[in-house]
């Protein structure tokens, strides 16, 4: 059985891909050719690099040709398991005739036709994203969805467009119809979500019947505190920044927004903050709320960072760090906080339990708080040694392994999968990268 996965949002599915290779399963990724941005490249899950803010904008617009040559700069290959839709397009853009609204599709983006083309080559495809949803179902294979937000609220009609013009609207309706249509001949929607990714935004779960179904990942060794602060200063000298002299280092990996995030409630409360200089916070120094930010906390207490910083790196600093603040609005975890879960590193941030007590899947053991003042209570209880750290960090990290362990996710999907399937036999025929091409 070979598995195809498409869909190149924050790298979700090419770190699904991996996990699937080491686990002895024939896999197909194949590359996302309609998103540009930075962290969606494979290379920014697989390289240590960096890039200036400015730069993430503009790399956003750079040509494929640009991105292949800063792929060679930075040293990364892809997989031999990774399929290039670019390099199987051909010039007259000639593919098998997949009816009127296809060739409406890939009138504009000719790679489309081979994206169907590379997804008809797999007995099974687990994509993610509006455009990934809508090729898989075009593609006639069985499927599974894994959305990352805009699109499975897309799909359940929220977050319509804010603009009158009858084009746009149009577009949306299109878009929004052809989703439904694809997320009802999924063979499941998986998420680690209870709440569907609606968040505060609205509920999904009542259009859509969702399964859980975790990112895989691998499980990293918590350093002892002496070992983890050797590791940040060398990080904070590489990126040109002076080492936090404090007790207590958290770390805000995602962007600043405090719509999606939540992060002013975190400043608030930092702001309220009289014990001295015995807690830094070191933060993303990119987003929507940015400047609000840097005017809401004192300079002493907090480092931005100059630049983004490749997954490889934030691993780095989910180790070296005491903890990590995420968000606490949602009421669930994305990537980042299982990420440094994964780590032994435990994160604060606000978890809707009874949402997932309800499905009966496992909330993730957090330093959980949704408002200011609670964030201030942990704070103090961090502080002054009510909660230890090292103990919240393993129980975070063995929540990590019972649920997000490589093994034990793909193990699952594959047991699922021949649930519903029960035809696909694990002895077919693998085609190579060079064949499906």
């Amino acid at each position: 059985m070979k598995i195809g996965l498409y869909g190149g949002m924050a790298n979700n599915m090419y770190v699904f891909a991996k996990s699937f290779v080491k686990q002895g399963v024939k896999t197909c990724f194949i590359r996302d050719r309609s998103d540009h941005y930075p962290f969606s490249q494979p290379v920014w899950e697989d390289v240590r690099a960096t890039l200036d803010y400015d730069d993430v904008a503009k790399a956003s617009s750079w040509s494929w040709q640009e991105w292949k040559n800063w792929e060679a700069e930075v040293g990364w290959k892809a997989p031999d398991w990774l399929a290039d839709p670019l390099e199987g397009m051909t010039t007259d853009g000639e593919s098998p005739r997949r009816g009127i609204l296809f060739a409406h599709l890939a009138r504009r983006h000719p790679y489309r036709r081979v994206v169907i083309d590379l997804m008809a080559n797999c007995d099974c495809l687990l994509v993610c994203g509006i455009e990934g949803t809508i090729l898989a179902k075009m593609s006639g294979k069985p499927y599974v969805i894994w959305p990352h937000g805009g699109d499975i609220r897309k799909a359940a009609g929220l977050q319509p467009p804010q603009s009158w013009h009858p084009r746009i609207w149009l577009n949306y309706w299109l878009v929004a119809w052809l989703l439904r249509r694809a997320y009802r001949g999924a063979l499941w929607i998986g998420t680690h979500d209870p709440k569907g990714i609606g968040g505060h935004i609205g509920d999904t779960t009542s259009k859509f019947q969702i399964e859980f179904l975790g990112i895989p990942l691998p499980l990293r060794r918590r350093l002892p505190k002496e070992e983890r602060r050797k590791v940040l200063a060398d990080l904070m000298k590489d990126l040109g920044l002076a080492e936090p002299k404090a007790d207590w280092i958290g770390f805000i990996p995602s962007r600043i927004d405090f719509f999606w995030k939540g992060t002013d409630l975190l400043f608030r409360a930092i702001r309220q903050w009289n014990r001295g200089h015995n807690l830094h916070l070191i933060a993303s120094g990119w987003g929507e709320d940015y400047r609000k930010a840097k005017e809401m906390i004192p300079a002493e207490q907090i480092t931005f960072l100059p630049c983004t910083v490749s997954k490889p790196i934030l691993y780095e600093f989910y180790g070296a760090s005491d903890f990590v603040a995420d968000q606490f609005l949602l009421g669930t975890y994305g990537t980042a906080a299982v990420e440094a879960m994964s780590c032994g590193t435990p994160v604060m941030m606000w978890i809707d339990e009874k949402a997932f007590r309800t499905r009966e899947w496992t909330p993730p053991p957090v330093l959980n708080a949704r408002g200011e003042q609670e964030i201030l209570r942990l704070l103090g209880a961090v502080i002054s040694g009510g909660i230890d750290l090292e103990a919240q960090g393993q129980l975070a990290q063995e929540w990590v392994a019972k649920v997000h362990r490589e093994s034990i996710v793909i193990l699952q999907f594959l047991a699922r999968l021949s649930e519903r399937l029960p035809a696909l036999s694990q002895d077919q025929p693998c085609a190579t990268k060079s064949r499906a091409l």
